[in-house]
Formats: C-alpha cells, sequence, structure tokens
C-alpha cells in the first residue's frame, strides 16, 4: 500500500433538496395581558318620546267626619265621606274618653271607595266619650 494524497478540491455545491414534512402544532402560548380600553363611542340618537302617564293622584285633602254624641253608648260607629268624586285612600279615627277606664278603636276600614268608617268600643270603666273619624281623599284618574 501507498501514501496517502493530498486533498482533493472543494466540489460544487449541489441542489437544494426538497422541503421536509410540517412538523406537529406547539402547545398554546399563555393569554397576554389585557390591552388599554378603547375610547368612548360617540352617543347615539335621540329615542322617540313615549306615551304621556297616567295624571294619578290629584287633589289631596284630609277630611274630618263629624264628632259622635259626647254620651256612654257602646259600640259607636263614626264615618266620613270624601265630596267631589274623590276617593278615600286611608283614614282612621280619634276618640276622647270623657269617663274612666279604656275605650279602643276596634275597626277602621273603607266603607265604601268613597267613604272611611272607624269602630270603637269601652273596654272598661264607664263614662261618657266621643268618636271622630278622619279620611284622607284625593282624585284618582
Amino acid at each position: 500500500m501507498g501514501a496517502t494524497g493530498s486533498a482533493g478540491a472543494t466540489g460544487v455545491t449541489g441542489a437544494a433538496g426538497s422541503a421536509g414534512a410540517t412538523g406537529a402544532t406547539g402547545a398554546a402560548g399563555p393569554t397576554g395581558p389585557a390591552g388599554p380600553t378603547g375610547p368612548a363611542g360617540p352617543a347615539g340618537p335621540t329615542g322617540a318620546t313615549g306615551a304621556t302617564g297616567a295624571a294619578g293622584l290629584s287633589g289631596f285633602a284630609r277630611v274630618a267626619g263629624t264628632t259622635s254624641a259626647n254620651d256612654n253608648t257602646s259600640p259607636k260607629t263614626a264615618t266620613v265621606g270624601c265630596s267631589g268624586g274623590k276617593k278615600a285612600l286611608g283614614g282612621g279615627g280619634i276618640v276622647v274618653n270623657n269617663g274612666s277606664g279604656t275605650v279602643s278603636i276596634t275597626s277602621t276600614y273603607p266603607s265604601a271607595d268613597d267613604t272611611w268608617s272607624v269602630t270603637a268600643d269601652r273596654q272598661s270603666g264607664n263614662g261618657n266619650w266621643t268618636l271622630q273619624a278622619y279620611a284622607v281623599c284625593a282624585t284618582v284618574s
């Protein structure tokens, strides 16, 4: 066997090879930070005017009924009416006890759309007493 000869000259570059197959899709990266808030959009057009609502209540008044007789009758009922087409929205009454013991209001109620009634009884004692009804009246439309 003979001696190794010197290295030969570098050959010409060969043609590029064909593209390889696409690799598998990688895992999704982490969510990035939220961006800054954008500017407000322009105001929308004014909407159409709605229908006019009902008038509701008007002509509010507190009305006192006639005071009952100042005697010892028990029970007593007093009423008060609303005038001018007004409705009784609420009411109550007051007892003035001119005797001894206790007189209590036992019921207070609308006895008609325009009338409030109050009933009271002597619970104990004796003597004269009075009862008066009151109503809150208004026009309801």
